[in-house]
């Protein structure tokens, strides 16, 4: 009885869809209506015709309605798509241009003898603080650590490390726990990874003072004085991953390379004998088109701390600066070294 009424149901709904206008109680009649056909009462039916009526081979045209097209049977295959191939980006240089300004053979020795003064520091090196650990440390109380000291800041990883005298004091990067697997000393991704056409294709418009030597050397530089390298630690994968990483922060930060301090802060400056001054300004009185800022937020010789508190003080944080308002023509500026604000890449 199911498969008596299956059919014509589907049919009738199909058809409803087609073409609004159809009357569904013509179509499908109500059950008390229907007369349902039995095997003892079927018509018999010639060859040629369950030949003409076979679904699998039963075609029929796309019915055109006002929102869309329903195809009653078998649709049409879809049409291909053809991709449009980007174009590759232009050549910038020859292929063998150094991406360092840099001479390699004139890095010096990494200065750290060894990361931690656990058990001892190897000869030609001392225990002492590290500056950059994010807790205050001085070399006396890390001292007693080269002696055998395991109590605080013995304890504390990243305190204390083991410094080549008479080596550029620069304390070491935290540990990744990830191996090396480039051989050379001084590799960088720029040398593989990071290529000229690359960089001007992520960053087309860098201006001053982004550019890929300039990158390219900061990282040569930041890693001849590290044993944790820069984007040279681990894989090809894992390389390319920081590097990635690393250039999506950076990219956003500095407006994808062209602000190389805040706009609202900066965008608006004069150079006056090798100095850059300021004009800081908030976002109603700053021109977009322009860069320039309409009102400045200082005047006069006033001070300027916009992102400083002045009551923080060393030990505990940095001194403000002067951060003290021009006369003259350059009234409403102020020296860009004396204000605390984003700086591009490194905020």
């Amino acid at each position: 009885m199911m498969d008596d009424l299956h059919t014509p149901l589907l049919e009738a709904l199909n058809r409803k869809l087609a073409i609004p206008e159809t009357d569904c109680e013509e179509s499908f009649p109500s059950p008390e209506k229907m007369t349902v056909t039995t095997a003892d009462t079927l018509p018999e039916v010639s060859a040629s015709q369950e030949t003409a009526e076979d679904p699998e081979t039963l075609e029929e045209e796309p019915l055109d309605r006002k929102d869309k097209t329903e195809v009653v049977g078998i649709p049409p295959p879809p049409e291909p798509i053809v991709m449009e191939v980007p174009a590759t980006a232009p050549e910038s240089g020859p292929s063998d241009e150094s991406p360092y300004t840099i001479d390699k053979s004139q890095l010096g020795t990494v200065p750290v003898a060894a990361t931690s003064c656990e058990g001892g520091c190897p000869s030609g090196s001392i225990c002492v603080g590290n500056q950059a650990s994010g807790q205050l440390i001085t070399d006396e109380e890390c001292t007693p650590c080269g002696s055998g000291q395991t109590w605080w800041p013995c304890d504390v990883k990243g305190l204390c490390w083991c410094w080549i005298e008479g080596t550029n004091r620069i304390a070491p990067a935290p540990e990744s726990g990830v191996k090396i697997e480039v051989e050379d000393p001084h590799y960088t991704v720029c040398d593989d990874i990071l290529t000229r056409d690359k960089f001007n294709v992520i960053a087309p418009n860098a201006r001053d003072p982004y550019s890929y030597t300039g990158l390219c050397d900061a990282i040569l530089s930041y890693n001849s004085h590290h044993s944790e390298k820069a984007f040279g630690m681990g894989n090809a994968f894992q390389r390319t991953a920081e590097l990635a990483a690393f250039l999506g922060n950076t990219l956003h930060e500095s407006d994808e390379f062209k602000a190389g301090r805040e706009y609202l802060m900066c965008a608006d400056h004069k150079v006056v004998g090798g100095e850059v001054y300021c004009k800081p300004c908030d976002s109603g009185s700053f021109d977009w088109g322009t860069f320039t800022c309409g009102v400045s937020l200082i005047s006069g010789a006033a001070d300027f701390n916009e992102y400083c508190q002045p009551s923080s003080v060393p030990p505990e944080a940095c001194n403000c600066g002067n951060g003290k308002g021009q006369t003259g023509e350059l009234d409403g500026y102020v020296p860009a070294s004396d204000l605390f604000f984003g700086r591009g890449a490194i905020q």
